[in-house]
C-alpha cells in the first residue's frame, strides 16, 4: 500500500488535527507504484525495514531491461547507496557524478559508466537510488543535493527510497512534492499474497499449493494470536 502523491494529503476539515490522529484514520488506498513511477519525473519513497523497498526498485529495473528493444527504453541505473559509504567518508565534497564513477569502478563496471552517461544526455535514464538512510547522518544532505542538482542537470528521472529519518530534511526539500510511503500489508493481504505465491510455485501441484498456503496462513494467525 502506498500514498498517492497526486493525491491531496489534507482536507479542509483535517485543519487543528494532530498528524497521528490523522495517520491512524487516514484510509489508504492501493495504488501501484510501477505506475506512479512511470508517469512522475521523481518519487521519494518512505518504507519500513522489510516493506520491500529495494526489491521495488530492482522489480522495476527488471522490467524496464526486458523493454531494452523498444523505441522509448529507459536505462535503469540502480545504486545502492550503501555501497558509497566508503568513499562518502573520504571525502567531504562530492558530486553525483563523482558517487557514480566511484560506484560503477568499485563495482568493476567501467563501461556502464559510458553507457550511463550516453543514456543520460539523452535524457533517456532512470535512476533508482537505495538506502538514504544508510547514508552517515552528515553526508546524507550531501548526497542527495548532489543526485537533486544532477537530476536537474540532465533532466532524467529519479526514483530515492529510504526509511523515515532517511527521507526527512534536504530529501524532502528536493523530492518531497512526490512523496509516498509503502505501507505493511495487513492480515487480509498477508493471506492473499501467501496463496498466490503458493499458486505460481506449485502451480503443477495445485493441491499440495492449496494446503501449503493454508498451512501458512495457520501458522501466521497463530503467530499474531501469541505475539
Amino acid at each position: 500500500l502506498a500514498d498517492d502523491p497526486d493525491r491531496p494529503a489534507r482536507m479542509p476539515e483535517d485543519a487543528g488535527r494532530s498528524r497521528e490522529t490523522l495517520e491512524q484514520e487516514q484510509q489508504y488506498i492501493p495504488v501501484d507504484i510501477e505506475e506512479l513511477a512511470r508517469k512522475n519525473e521523481y518519487l521519494l519513497i518512505e518504507g519500513e525495514p522489510g516493506c520491500g523497498k529495494t526489491t521495488l526498485l530492482k522489480q522495476i529495473a527488471l522490467k524496464m531491461k526486458r523493454q531494452a528493444a523498444s523505441e522509448t527504453f529507459e536505462l535503469p541505473v540502480l545504486v545502492f547507496l550503501r555501497d558509497c559509504i566508503t568513499r562518502l567518508k573520504e571525502d567531504d565534497r562530492f558530486s553525483a557524478e563523482e558517487i557514480l564513477e566511484a560506484y560503477f569502478s568499485d563495482h568493476e563496471h567501467m563501461r556502464s559508466c559510458d553507457t550511463v552517461k550516453h543514456y543520460c544526455e539523452r535524457k533517456r535514464a532512470l535512476f533508482l537510488v537505495d538506502g538514504l538512510d544508510e547514508v552517515p547522518d552528515d553526508k546524507r544532505d550531501r548526497v542527495v543535493k548532489a543526485f537533486a542538482e544532477f537530476r536537474l542537470k540532465y533532466g532524467v528521472r529519479m526514483l530515492l527510497s529510504g526509511r523515515k529519518h532517511g527521507v526527512m530534511g534536504e530529501a524532502m526539500q528536493w523530492f518531497g512534492k512526490k512523496y509516498i510511503k509503502i505501507h505493511p500489508f495487513n492480515n487480509e493481504q498477508i493471506s492473499m499474497f501467501v496463496k498466490r505465491w503458493c499458486e505460481h510455485v506449485f502451480v503443477k501441484r495445485p493441491m499440495e499449493g492449496r494446503k501449503t498456503a493454508e498451512e501458512l496462513c495457520s501458522e501466521l494467525q497463530l503467530h499474531e494470536a501469541t505475539a
